[in-house]
């Protein structure tokens, strides 16, 4: 998929950090200062399961 649809990321450093939500905010200016390309997702419960359907889904 990446191959197909994003190629420039196959030489490209990827890093996912979590942080929780009230510290995301203070990472901001030590992005900028670096220069980094940043995605920044918000409100996602990475640490409780969800149901779906039923089944348990992580």
């Amino acid at each position: 998929m990446i191959r197909r649809c994003a190629p420039a990321l196959l030489s490209t450093y990827v890093s996912v950090i979590e942080v929780g939500d009230a510290y995301a905010v203070r990472f901001r200016a030590l992005l900028d200062f670096l220069g980094v390309r940043t995605l920044v997702v918000t409100d996602l419960d990475s640490n409780e399961a969800a149901t779906r359907n039923g089944l348990n889904v992580h």
